[in-house]
């Protein structure tokens, strides 16, 4: 038997066609996989957002997984903060649990937001004070 009739050779230019069709889905299945893992682990920034007509607000307490990350305003008791309100913080781990409670100084209704990488993923609104509560993606 001869080797050319166990297996006929491709011609070279179908050859080449096939190396560069595999060389383009390799390179794009990098790039693919590279930005998945920079998505998945990167920064992620969030934005807490307070509104109501009542302009003011004994206190505002935004957090995440229970207390990691606490902070509130006013710092000082007796104080107030003035509505509309916002604050952006960023972080690395996803699936925590973030959280923003509002306590308005009178009555009226009040809003709160809590957004990710500027996309809305939390909003609740209630009298005199209101919840918001999220998973990081």
């Amino acid at each position: 038997m001869s080797s050319s009739a166990i297996n006929p050779s491709i011609p070279p230019s179908r050859l080449r066609i096939y190396l560069i069709a595999f060389s383009v889905a390799f390179v794009v299945a990098l790039v693919t996989a590279g930005f998945a893992i920079w998505r998945f682990n990167g920064d992620q920034e969030v934005r807490y957002e307070v509104e109501s007509k009542n302009n003011m607000a004994t206190m505002i307490t935004w957090a995440v997984d229970s207390g990691e990350g606490l902070a509130k305003a006013p710092t000082s008791l007796g104080e107030t903060v003035s509505i509309p309100w916002s604050t952006t913080v960023t972080f690395k781990n996803r699936g925590k649990r973030l959280s923003l409670a509002v306590d308005l100084a009178g009555s009226g209704d009040a809003t709160c937001r809590i957004f990710v990488d500027d996309k809305k993923i939390a909003e609740s609104t209630n009298a005199a004070g209101v919840l918001c509560e999220a998973l990081l993606p």
